[in-house]
């Protein structure tokens, strides 16, 4: 599901009462402008990655990931129905396709492995996440959405103009994300590994890796 952003203003009286769930906690994010995108010669970058200067308004983002333990809850509260169970699945990792393929019943509550309440719950849609925002914002009387990719990558370059908030050197990920690394290389084709290893080839519990410059986790990956 990624992050939750949080908008001031409040709902109408009626909705307002003592919320049933705990407020995620949240990083209040300055206001301010970046560059956007990545230079011409940042190894890596995708021709669509021009840079270009953005401005964004003062917000505040989830400081983790939204757990299993917090979707479960929305779901035994509403009944919901992910896009994923009402359809044909979602896509897992496969060892015999080398890569992710669609696998029907998969869902978040069974996503091809093991998974505990402190992990980031997956197999989710666009959809999926603003029913879950719109049902936590009836509940505590505040509102959230998904942040913009604008508000993504100012909160994820956190102050920073280097590749990745640490530096541009790839290979410390593992101090910092759940990323392929040498396990994943060991089970799995893929074209971009890092060596190094975060000591999970599938999830792992939110804030389980360090944070960037502004205290928000898993933010590059998990």
């Amino acid at each position: 599901l990624g992050l939750l952003m949080l908008l001031g203003g409040g709902v109408p009286a009626a909705l307002a009462k003592e919320p049933p769930v705990d407020d995620p906690e949240l990083v209040r994010v300055a206001g301010g402008c970046f560059q956007m995108g990545s230079p011409l010669l940042e190894e890596g970058r995708d021709r669509d990655e021009g840079q270009h200067r953005v401005c964004v308004k003062d917000f505040q983002l989830g400081r983790y990931e939204v757990t299993v333990r917090e979707f479960a809850r929305f779901v035994a509260a509403t009944g919901y129905r992910t896009e994923a169970e009402r359809g044909d699945g979602c896509s897992v990792f496969s060892q015999d396709a080398r890569g992710g393929e669609r696998r029907e019943g998969a869902s978040w509550r069974n996503p091809g492995f093991a998974q505990d309440q402190a992990h980031p719950v997956v197999c989710v849609s666009w959809n999926d996440a603003e029913a879950y925002l719109g049902w936590l914002t009836q509940e505590t009387g505040k509102r959230y959405r998904l942040p913009s990719e604008a508000e993504w990558e100012y909160a994820a370059r956190a102050g920073t103009t280097t590749a990745r908030f640490w530096g541009d050197d790839p290979q410390p990920a593992c101090r910092h994300a759940n990323v392929a690394d040498r396990t994943a290389k060991e089970r799995y084709y893929t074209a971009a590994i890092h060596d190094c290893d975060d000591g999970h080839f599938y999830t792992a519990p939110v804030g389980r890796y360090k944070p960037n410059p502004w205290g928000i986790h898993d933010i590059l990956g998990n």
